[in-house]
């Protein structure tokens, strides 16, 4: 058998590993700080596509509304800086149960049978 020599770290290595920790906290931290400031001025743009209209709403305060589309009438829920499409009238529920929660710039979610739109913008 042969002897394992064990590795003593250099100061080289300890210098890498810090930096590579220092660089993954300041890109957690931006990431952080760029979500934070996204919900703070962003809305939400509630698009019918059958009738071409929009609606706007604030992101940063708590709501329920509804939008009629062309088959029925679906839920809006704004919540904690995000929106969702909560309930609605198309058979396959694929937009609530599958695109969830939207909060971040561009992020969309959508009703296809009922053509309604949401899209989060700052």
């Amino acid at each position: 058998m042969a002897k394992e020599k064990k590795r003593k770290l250099r100061k080289g290595d300890l210098l890498l590993i810090c930096i590579i920790a220092v660089a993954g906290l300041l890109l957690l931290g931006f990431s952080h700080w760029r979500t934070r400031g996204a919900v703070q001025g962003a809305a939400l743009v509630v698009t019918n596509t059958a009738s071409d209209t929009q609606q706007v709403y604030p992101l940063n305060k708590d709501a329920v509304f509804k939008v009629e589309g062309i088959i029925g009438e679906s839920t809006i829920e704004v919540k904690d800086g995000k929106a969702r499409i909560a309930s609605s009238p198309c058979p396959d529920q694929v937009c609530v149960h599958v695109f969830g929660w939207v909060e971040h710039d561009y992020q969309l979610s959508f009703c296809l049978p009922n053509q309604i739109l949401l899209q989060v913008q700052e």
